[in-house]
């Protein structure tokens, strides 16, 4: 499962985040050669996630969302 993977649930390591009161991206390097990289979103409310999809895709759809480094994030959030 993407837990035992070490990837967790983006099966990945997170390069940027970002969010609103809806919705998470995070924009992944895959932990599989075989997989692509790039934004996931994770819908808050139902938990789901979807992704990853062309970073132009989620520009426009989530204009608002700017995406960060990790530390950065932490950062906001202290």
């Amino acid at each position: 499962g993407e837990l035992a993977s070490g990837g967790g649930v983006l099966e990945g390591t997170v390069r940027a985040i970002g969010w609103n009161g809806q919705v998470i991206v995070a924009d992944r390097k895959a932990m599989s050669g075989g997989d692509p990289d790039g934004p996931m979103v994770l819908d808050i409310a139902s938990k789901k996630v979807e992704g990853p999809f062309d970073q132009d895709v989620v520009a426009r759809k989530y204009p608002s969302i700017k995406l960060s480094s990790a530390a950065d994030a932490w950062k906001t959030l202290r």
